[in-house]
Parts: structure tokens; C-alpha cells; sequence
């Protein structure tokens, strides 16, 4: 009598158990690789229906809960982007304001983005605000501290704006909106400064 013939007649139910998990393997090794097979192998993790792909994992760095592709600023502690040549910026009650600057004779070039705590106040506002003129207006810096600055005014049929630039030295500038029906009144900028480079 061979040997294994002796081992099964010895032990029937170890080579039964054995042979069964054999076939179960193989059959669930068959089944996972078996062209067009949809069923997914025990303890396989089932594919994603066409057009239905999970979402990919986030990047190291992300903000859980930003949109996808969101705008610069829209995540609590982006940088907000603007253009020009003196850039500001201003954290203040929750609310970023950054302001981009090109000054050319007389007026200004500007651009302007605010990413409150309350969506419905983001605002991006860009044009030519006009040097105002007459006498040197003041305003207060963080000390309490009169500082002279240039004014000028933007208007439009959606929103006006009064950017205040410190007169010597332009390291710290003002902003103000009125009129401005692109956000609700009560998200108007007030005198908001002073933002600094």
C-alpha cells in the first residue's frame, strides 16, 4: 500500500477538510480572474461601476471639506490671490482680505478678494479707481496713529469701492465697499485696515 493511500485510510477527515479548502481556494482564485467575471473574490473589494469611480484619496496638505478645484481663499488659511505690483493683506474676525495694486499717474489698477467665514460675502472686485484729490485724508493704523494717505475711487453699476494707500511709503493700504450689490449690505467692508504687505 502506497503512503498515501495509508495517510487517507488513517486520517479521512484531516484530507477531506483539506481538499475541501483546496477547491475553495481554487475556485475562488478561478472566479476573481475569470474573464468578465463582475463577482468579486471573498474579501476582495467589489470595482466601481462605469462612471461611478471612488473619489481619489486627498492630497497630503488638503483642507478635508474643500470643494473640489475650489478658488484660491476659499479654504480657511489659503492665500487669496491677487495681482499687482504692492500686494496687502488682512486677517480680521475671520475674514481674509487681499488687495493687489498697480499705480500709474493719477489712478490705480487694483484688484480685491475677501474670503469671509460666511460664503454669501466672498467678494472679487477688479478696475481703475480714480486718485480723489483735494486735501490729504488720515487714517488710523493698529497704535491709534493718524497715517496721510492717497484716496481713490472706483465706481460701477455693481459696487463702488474707496482704496486708501499710505501717502510716502505705501506699506499699508485701506479699503471700504459701498453700494455694492454683488454681496449683501451687511458684508460692505468698512474702513477695513490697515492691510500691510
Amino acid at each position: 500500500m502506497s503512503k498515501q493511500a495509508e495517510t487517507t485510510r488513517r486520517c479521512p477527515v484531516l484530507v477531506t477538510t483539506l481538499m475541501l479548502a483546496a477547491t475553495a481556494l481554487a475556485g475562488a482564485c478561478s472566479k476573481a480572474t475569470a474573464p468578465g467575471n463582475t463577482e468579486p473574490a471573498p474579501g476582495a473589494e467589489a470595482p466601481a461601476a462605469p462612471g461611478t469611480e471612488a473619489p481619489a484619496a486627498p492630497a497630503p496638505g488638503d483642507t478635508a471639506g474643500a470643494a473640489p478645484g475650489a478658488a484660491p481663499g476659499t479654504t480657511p488659511g489659503a492665500a487669496l490671490d491677487v495681482q499687482g505690483d504692492d500686494r496687502y493683506k488682512l486677517t480680521k474676525d475671520g475674514t481674509q482680505i487681499a488687495l493687489g495694486v498697480t499705480p500709474a499717474q493719477g489712478q490705480i489698477t487694483f484688484q480685491l478678494a475677501t474670503a469671509p467665514s460666511d460664503p454669501k460675502c466672498r467678494l472679487t472686485l477688479s478696475g481703475t479707481a480714480k486718485e480723489k484729490g483735494g486735501d490729504i485724508e488720515t487714517r488710523e493704523d493698529e497704535q491709534g496713529e493718524m497715517i496721510a494717505v492717497s484716496e481713490y475711487r472706483y465706481e460701477s453699476k455693481d459696487c463702488g469701492a474707496t482704496i486708501s494707500l499710505e501717502l510716502d511709503t505705501r506699506a499699508t493700504a485701506w479699503v471700504s465697499t459701498y453700494d455694492c450689490t454683488l454681496v449683501p449690505e451687511a458684508c460692505w467692508l468698512t474702513d477695513m485696515g490697515p492691510l500691510r504687505k
